[in-house]
């Protein structure tokens, strides 16, 4: 499954999810595998990213000659990481 379509999967979940109205115009739970799929999806790209930023982050601070290129691979990793927590 693409991104796009994980997140379009996952919007309509939400949408079932938070349903407010009457039971007859409830749209239809979406099938769980394909949701779970999704949420795999999803995380999946979000792992990638993280990692694309930690290795970042690593590359920089490895090559840094000096206190500021240190400096500026903390502050990386520093965002990589807050980002994961959050």
């Amino acid at each position: 499954m693409k991104e796009k379509e994980a997140i379009e999967v996952l919007v309509k979940f939400n949408e079932w999810r938070r349903f407010d109205g009457e039971i007859n115009d409830s749209p239809n739970m979406p099938d769980p595998k394909i949701i779970g799929i999704a949420i795999d999806t999803v995380l999946s790209e979000y792992k990638k990213d993280l990692k694309t930023e930690l290795l970042k982050a690593l590359q920089i601070y490895l090559n840094a000659g000096g206190k500021e290129a240190r400096r500026e691979a903390s502050v990386i990793a520093k965002k990589a990481i807050s980002k994961a927590l959050d």
